[in-house]
């Protein structure tokens, strides 16, 4: 199962890249980007597109997954990110949180993100997707601008102890500071990390895989 399992994540992974390549991303048949706008999709002229998908499995089952990674407010594991600010009750749509996140070597991105769906089904699998409250934020050095970015964490169960995670963001900005990727991939390990504390890994866990494209 164990081999099957890293075979379909790396699969998914490097097959996205060939997806965005296809497309002209100054294309003005594409839609300007946002919450529910289809990637890849246009950003404005002075900024550039950046998408990212990253895909794991947790050797835990769905629910205790989801209770980790889908609470909006409830964020350490993401790097020991913590909301300094909260609007709305948790988990609620249209919420928001304020978060600082630290970049190398331009400073700290304080944004604020708003909830703009959530949920979960019956048999544990789970969505959440944000975006980036503000139309624009410049750089903490101001070398250019964030112009908007959002996001969507999914978990479905591959077993009863094993939950395949999806996680994508995608943004417009200047020069491509953030790295998605890295960012991604070491929040699964402290995922892995918190759930091996509490006694909740019982299947195999897959190290992530991710595709990143730049326009």
């Amino acid at each position: 199962m164990r081999y099957n399992t890293a075979i379909i994540t790396a699969l998914i992974a490097s097959g996205f890249g060939f997806r965005v390549a296809a497309y002209n991303l100054r294309d003005n048949r594409l839609p300007r980007c946002s919450s529910t706008a289809p990637t890849p999709c246009r950003c404005p002229s002075d900024t550039q597109y950046l998408e990212c998908v990253t895909v794991g499995v947790i050797g835990a089952s769905v629910f205790d997954v989801e209770n980790l990674m889908n609470d909006f407010y409830n964020i350490s594991w993401q790097l020991g990110a913590t909301p300094y600010k909260v609007r709305g009750p948790d988990n609620e749509v249209g919420s928001i949180r304020s978060v600082r996140y630290p970049l190398v070597p331009s400073g700290i991105e304080d944004v604020d993100e708003r909830l703009v769906a959530r949920e979960v089904a019956m048999d544990g699998s789970f969505t959440m997707a944000f975006e980036q409250v503000q139309a624009s934020i410049p750089y903490p050095d101001g070398t250019g601008v964030f112009a908007g970015w959002w996001g969507s964490i999914s978990g479905v169960a591959a077993t009863g102890d094993e939950t395949i995670v999806t996680w994508t963001n995608w943004a417009c900005e200047t020069a491509h500071i953030r790295n998605f990727a890295g960012f991604h991939e070491i929040s699964f390990k402290n995922v892995t990390d918190i759930l091996t504390a509490q006694g909740l890994i019982h299947g195999t866990n897959v190290d992530p895989s991710s595709a990143q494209s730049f326009s």
